[in-house]
């Protein structure tokens, strides 16, 4: 799990070091492969399901998988605005970054009510709550490490536009 959370952090933190958009790519990709790697292994530990109920539940959960990556995409992107510009922060990029934020935690919400569904139809509702505790447990360690690498908006930042 500590991998999980490092691999993790890596990928949303260690992209503005890195020289070219394609390498970013590459980068974030390799990283996913990992996370959703070691996410599998969490995922599969706690299910415990049986073979009828792997063969309806994993095809869900890949599909919830693609549609995740790219509201992760937006949040990545939007972390990446954040950081190239957090020391000049203008109050109406201030206000573009934290209404995009909040558009993509929504959006992710709306998501995982969404598979909820899918797996509580296919499975149980038991299981779709399994398996949101777990992709919430992920998601939580993800934003928490995020969230205290992030430096702070500068104080101030009024004094830009004026």
């Amino acid at each position: 799990m500590k991998k999980f959370v490092l691999t993790a952090a890596c990928l949303l933190l260690g992209l503005p070091g890195i020289a070219s958009a394609q390498n970013q790519q590459q980068y974030v990709e390799l990283l996913r492969q990992d996370i959703t790697t070691q996410k599998t292994a969490i995922l599969t530990e706690a299910m415990d399901l049986n073979d009828a109920q792997s063969e309806k539940f994993w095809p869900i959960v890949r599909e919830y998988d693609l549609e995740r990556a790219k509201i992760a995409d937006r949040r990545i992107a939007a972390i990446q605005k954040y950081a190239t510009n957090f020391e000049t922060m203008t109050p109406d990029m201030a206000k573009e970054i934290v209404e995009e934020s909040m558009k993509i935690d929504s959006d992710m919400m709306k998501l995982k009510k969404d598979y909820f569904g899918k797996i509580s139809k296919e499975l149980s509702a038991v299981e779709g709550g399994r398996f949101l505790q777990v992709e919430n447990f992920v998601d939580n360690l993800l934003r928490l490490q995020i969230q205290s690498e992030l430096p702070l908006v500068q104080h101030g930042v009024d004094a830009v536009t004026n």
